[in-house]
């Protein structure tokens, strides 16, 4: 992973797992990970299957497409578990706190590419409006939010890839 800024903290950034500040001008090297006391957003200490240009591009669309419904941080709504009057579900946060970690990454794609009525839900299909970079780029983008012992339980399950990223091959579509 190369440099990126960590959170709105402009003063320091991530370097290979590293926080590196500055302070008054004068470099300072944290020999720790990231961690929430230090940024405002959650950062991956583990590898993860996406880069980190897919995880920028795809908080872009996320809130363009995604954020209306998921909120802005995927945080979705109190009770989205529960049936609403209308008897559907509402959206799931896909933060780490619901249950996409359940899902396959095929799967992902598929509900985003699709739709969420194949599987009882309102989801519109985005497959007109993305493509499948695009799609690849917004999963990226919520799974950065997902806390390690989540994203690792998504790899050790079989749900997710345990692919070094260098080796994963060109995603076709699933239609």
């Amino acid at each position: 992973m190369g440099n990126r800024p960590i959170g709105r903290f402009t003063g320091f950034e991530r370097n290979n797992g590293r926080i590196r500040g500055y302070v008054f001008g004068v470099p300072l090297v944290l020999g720790l990970q990231a961690s929430p006391l230090l940024a405002t957003e959650t950062e991956a200490k583990h590898d993860r299957w996406y880069r980190d240009e897919q995880v920028d591009q795809g908080r872009i669309l996320f809130q363009k497409h995604c954020a209306q419904c998921h909120g802005a941080r995927g945080e979705s709504m109190e009770n989205w578990h529960r049936l609403g009057a209308d008897g559907f579900l509402p959206p799931p946060p896909l933060n780490g706190q619901g249950h996409s970690w359940h899902h396959k990454l095929p799967l992902l794609r598929r509900i985003i590419r699709r739709g969420g009525g194949d599987y009882g839900g309102r989801m519109p299909a985005f497959g007109h409006k993305l493509s499948s970079q695009e799609i690849d780029a917004v999963i990226a983008g919520f799974q950065s939010l997902w806390p390690d012992p989540v994203y690792q339980r998504w790899e050790r399950t079989g749900q997710g890839p345990l692919v070094p990223p260098d080796t994963r091959v060109s995603l076709q579509p699933l239609y």
